[in-house]
């Protein structure tokens, strides 16, 4: 037997080849095949993978209430932005009444020269060591081994992996049985950022990101509005003084249904429940020109017909990261668009169809074929030699 790992930065899977065919194993109790990459470790050191570590967090946050943080000191000293201030004890407000710590987008670090300790709950812990955590559930549930990508054709293909976290890209040619990776080249431009772009199109606007209020046009602190987009740092934002904070805004003239909706959204967890609203909107604009996202829940009330049209518009930043992204794979490889004979798209987010129509307008001359958008990577090296 082979067994093939896709350790994703958004999700990961698992495949298994038994010489007549390839499957993917149920590594995630909830989810099942494809498994969100994000670990949970609780004050007891008690650790939770994948779907069940979302499940877990959001449970603890919503039982412990507001957070509460104190003043820490790191044990060394900073000099100042005011020069005439002598250096002073570094510190951070810390939340010290955590059940416990969210990791996500682990494998984005891998290779960083900040790979240092994190202390989790007074223990040391590297980057290794969490990694380590998920791949230890991932062994329990069968296991491991390493990673490489999708089956091509004869000649010269391109691999378009648009996954959740990142786009990877890997121009490779096939003469007869042998395979060469030519160049490769990847980005953190995927389905996640544009799921928060559609997040920032139409929910951010009735949680008050764009409101004013006031003869001096107040608006809501950036920090507030970006985090609406990141379900993570949505929850991290549900503090007494902030919900506070919020109250005495509309007290003094900011909109009360608005602020109303984006503190319940704080106070009551729900930005994992919005983004997933909005991801599920995001999939339907692939095979529909317009979706409709419903989303009820305490008092966030969300009813709203979104055109793909208007999305790609708000999306174009990000598509011109992806054809830079193109551009930059080819001249590593020393190739013109036009060797290019087959486009093969995997990954979860590659559906999309601004995506499709860039890849068609980059390689016009080029077959296009869909491979396994989820589990290609595993598939593939559980059939690797």
């Amino acid at each position: 037997m082979r067994f093939g790992l896709d350790f994703g930065t958004s999700n990961t899977s698992l495949a298994v080849s038994d010489g007549s065919g390839v499957r993917l194993l149920p590594i995630d109790e909830i989810a099942g095949e494809t498994m969100p990459t994000i670990l949970y470790v609780r004050r007891d050191r008690s650790a939770l993978v994948g779907r069940p570590a979302i499940e877990g967090y959001l449970a603890d946050e919503r039982t412990r209430g507001p957070v509460k943080r104190q003043v820490k000191l790191l044990g060394f000293k900073m000099e100042s932005s005011n020069p005439f201030q002598k250096p002073v004890e570094a510190n951070i407000l810390a939340d010290v009444d955590a059940p416990g710590r969210l990791f996500q987008s682990l494998k984005s670090f891998l290779g960083s020269p900040l790979d240092q300790p994190t202390s989790v709950f007074g223990t040391p812990m590297s980057l290794t060591a969490l990694v380590a955590l998920v791949l230890d559930h991932v062994r329990r549930r069968a296991q491991v081994a390493a990673a490489r990508a999708a089956n091509v054709s004869e000649g010269i293909s391109l691999v378009f992996d648009f996954g959740g976290g990142t786009l990877d890209l890997c121009v490779a040619e096939r003469r007869g049985g042998d395979v060469r990776i030519v160049a490769t080249a990847g980005r953190a431009v995927a389905g996640d950022r544009f799921t928060q772009v559609l997040i920032d199109l139409v929910v951010a606007p009735r949680l008050g990101a764009t409101s004013e209020w006031g003869s001096k046009r107040l608006r809501l602190p950036a920090f507030i509005v970006n985090a609406i987009s990141d379900w993570h740092a949505l929850s991290a934002l549900n503090e007494k003084p902030l919900l506070d904070a919020l109250d005495d805004l509309v007290r003094s003239g900011a909109p009360r249904r608005e602020l109303a909706a984006l503190r319940s959204a704080i106070e009551m967890q729900l930005g994992y429940e919005i983004f997933s609203a909005v991801d599920t909107v995001k999939i339907e604009l692939s095979s529909e020109e317009t979706a409709f996202l419903a989303f009820h829940r305490a008092g966030v009330d969300i009813d709203a017909v979104v055109p793909r049209r208007r999305f790609e518009v708000r999306a174009a930043p990000l598509l011109g990261e992806i054809d830079e992204l193109l551009t930059e794979v080819l001249e590593r490889a020393g190739l013109p668009e036009s060797a290019v004979g087959e486009v093969v798209l995997t990954g979860g987010s590659s559906a999309l169809p601004a995506a499709r129509a860039l890849l068609e307008r980059r390689f016009p001359g080029a077959e296009r074929r869909d491979f396994a958008a989820f589990s290609s990577v595993a598939a593939g090296l559980a059939l690797a030699s």
